[in-house]
């Protein structure tokens, strides 16, 4: 039976000439000061689609008002975490307007830099968990069908 239930958020963008653009953060050195995507528990009694979206707005300081598309990417991941806890985990993208982009503040407490990465130069190298490299082929598989 799973014990803890999290959330992980691919936030994308696209500019007025078509480039497409993926959200890396890097946790705070004492987070260890690795890039990853948006990532969460999930509240007791706490549906995974709003977890998404509150993380989201948590971690990036935007509205749901920044949002352009939501979607439930139908993928999960099971896997132990540092303290031996059986984690689920359930991946959505956040699709944001470019206009959008430059209006994310951090949470010195979580995250000390975000980027915006073209999706062309993004590699499993440019993430610490192979998990967040998987979800992004994903996020950008269904963008583009």
């Amino acid at each position: 039976m799973t014990k803890r239930k999290k959330v992980q958020v691919v936030t994308m963008t696209q500019s007025p000439n078509g480039e497409a653009f993926a959200l890396r953060m890097q946790t705070n050195v004492k987070r260890g000061q690795f890039w990853q995507n948006i990532t969460g528990g999930v509240d007791r009694g706490e549906k995974f689609k709003n977890a998404a979206i509150r993380e989201f707005c948590e971690e990036t300081s935007l509205t749901e008002n920044d949002i352009v598309d939501f979607r439930d990417l139908g993928l999960d991941f099971r896997f132990y975490d540092q303290y031996q806890t059986d984690v689920k985990e359930r991946v959505y993208l956040v699709t944001i307007s470019y206009e959008s982009l430059d209006k994310i503040k951090l949470d010195p407490k979580e995250h000390d830099q975000y980027e915006w990465t073209e999706l062309s130069k993004i590699s499993k190298q440019s993430f610490k968990f192979y998990s967040n490299y998987l979800s992004l082929l994903m996020a950008k598989f269904e963008v583009e069908r």
